[in-house]
């Protein structure tokens, strides 16, 4: 099978690993892990809606929007470095999905990465208890002969889901328009962090949880409540969307 694959897949056999973003890495020359799988959010139900505290207009404290450049995701100085820079990588894209900093731990098995094509090697991530695998897959060498050996990561099978990353989305949301903000925005209770379903690719996962907002109805002076879904793609990014 030729490397890269075409397309994206959501599951490949070992040694096939399907990346998104391959990247170039210098061939220098590591992973703890633990058994058992990551436990989903059940669906809320609803009990009551809370409201949002983006709700009253104004930005959720803690959020990050981007992480590139920030100390928590630089490459730890000492050690193997293509380790260190798989791990750092992992740390931002866990920290992407969170969207605000936390407890946070990056490991591959036995401390090491295997550096030679087609490996496939098992990391995971640990946000405030929350455990995220990760499959890193090595290419072949760029270009053929060099000591450059390309590297991606296959997507995780859970998201990362925050309160104040929804939160934050439903503030951007209701204050999109200029003049004409979406009327007292409200949300379940969302956990301070919790792991969901992660999108196909190319799609997004309904995680059930819903926001709601007060719209006028149609040919009527009553106002109704239409629902907005959080959602996550298929990177573990949380939208919210009608």
């Amino acid at each position: 099978m030729a490397w890269p694959p075409r397309g994206n897949h959501r599951r490949a056999a070992l040694h096939r690993v399907p990346c998104r973003g391959l990247r170039r890495l210098g061939v220098h020359g590591s992973r703890r892990g633990g058994d058992g799988q990551p436990e989903l959010a059940s669906v809320p139900g609803h009990p009551g809606w809370a409201t949002a505290p983006g709700a009253d207009n104004r930005p959720q404290p803690g959020y990050v929007a981007a992480w590139y450049g920030r100390p928590e995701v630089e490459p730890s100085r000492g050690g193997d470095a293509t380790l260190q820079t798989i791990l750092a990588e992992l740390r931002r894209k866990t920290l992407t999905m969170a969207a605000e900093g936390g407890t946070l731990e990056a490991s591959c098995d036995n401390d090491r990465i295997v550096a030679v094509p087609q490996a496939a090697n098992h990391c995971s991530t640990v946000y405030n208890g929350l455990r995220i695998d990760w499959t890193v897959g090595m290419g072949g060498y760029d270009p053929p002969g060099s000591d450059w050996l390309t590297y991606g990561f296959s997507p995780p099978s859970v998201a990362l889901l925050t309160a104040t990353n929804v939160y934050e989305q439903v503030w951007k949301l209701a204050t999109a328009v200029p003049g004409f903000p979406l009327k007292d925005p409200r949300c379940d209770v969302i956990p301070a962090a919790v792991l969901v379903k992660i999108g196909a690719t190319g799609q997004k996962a309904d995680t059930g949880y819903r926001c709601q907002y007060l719209a006028d109805a149609d040919n009527d002076a009553g106002h109704m409540r239409r629902d907005l879904r959080v959602l996550t793609d298929d990177e573990g990014q949380t939208t919210v969307e009608p």
